[in-house]
């Protein structure tokens, strides 16, 4: 435990743990604060405490006890010296789940992908991690009942905005749930640099369009180096004469389509199993369930 005493108040001792104040000087660091209030729409003479503070206040709430209900927030934050966390606003504002609530909600109406992806790219470029491999991949969640939009009262703007929970076949392999998909990129080292949610319809093909634009973007903040991985619903014709423009030339690995080229894939493993030359790699993992991996001596 560290512990903060106030010069101001020598009767006002709180404790920080460590893992909070480290959370704390990261976040300063990578000048959270600024990066959530640039990101949104607010006005400074309507809020005492600014949505960078109480989000950062949220964020710190959750290395407390966790049985706590993020509702009660306050009583999350009641051990905590937040004078020295948060600032002066602090002590003079509420940090509870209203102030909070309006926070969520501007950041809710604003680009919300825009913050973290930032904060994504500062931290890299901050802390000098390696990023030479950028994996791409989507999932599915599953939802029960009816999502009838068209019996919502909502304006058109709403509609265009809202995520459509649809029906399509899921990473379960489960035809017609109604689903939403998640596409995430993460490096190397598992750090995700990059987690959106997209209507339930969403293809892989249509996630891979997206997350080359992101991945465009972190080449430009200096990752030049990185190589996209991704599943074989990358290697289509559009995709793969975008990746070979040479203004923006993108290193890539991935798997070979079933499909692709009158079933290429599949004539070279036949052939690969006719010349039966192979070399013993032996076992990458560990463990009784470690799989053994052989290769062609020769290209085919």
């Amino acid at each position: 435990m560290i512990q903060v005493k106030e010069k101001m108040n020598t009767s006002y001792v709180k404790t920080i743990t460590l893992v909070v104040a480290l959370a704390n000087k990261i976040m300063k660091e990578l000048d959270f604060e600024e990066i959530i209030n640039t990101n949104i729409t607010w006005d400074k003479a309507h809020w005492g405490i600014s949505p960078g503070k109480l989000a950062k206040a949220l964020v710190l709430s959750t290395f407390t006890d966790m049985r706590i209900p993020l509702t009660h927030i306050q009583y999350r934050l009641s051990d905590m010296d937040l004078r020295y966390l948060i600032g002066e606003e602090a002590m003079e504002h509420s940090i509870n789940a209203l102030n909070v609530g309006r926070a969520l909600e501007r950041i809710g109406e604003s680009d919300v992908n825009r913050p973290y992806e930032t904060l994504a790219i500062a931290a890299l470029q901050k802390y000098n991690i390696p990023t030479e491999r950028i994996h791409s991949d989507t999932t599915t969640i599953s939802f029960y009942g009816e999502y009838d939009i068209e019996k919502m009262a909502l304006t058109a703007e709403e509609r265009e905005e809202l995520l459509h929970i649809e029906k399509g076949y899921n990473k379960d392999r489960r035809a017609g749930d109604c689903q939403l998909v998640m596409g995430q990129m993460v490096c190397e080292h598992g750090i995700p640099l990059s987690s959106r949610a997209m209507d339930g319809a969403t293809s892989d093909i249509d996630w891979n369009k997206q997350s080359l634009d992101y991945f465009e973007k972190l080449k430009s903040s200096g990752l030049k180096n990185s190589i996209y991985v991704a599943d074989c619903k990358l290697v289509t014709r559009e995709l793969i004469e975008r990746m070979n423009k040479p203004e923006s030339k993108v290193s890539f690995v991935s798997r070979c389509p079933a499909n692709f080229c009158n079933l290429l894939s599949k004539r070279m493993v036949e052939r690969a199993y006719q010349a039966n030359e192979w070399l013993e790699l032996g076992q990458i993992g560990k463990g009784k369930k470690a799989s053994s991996y052989l290769k062609r001596q020769k290209r085919i």
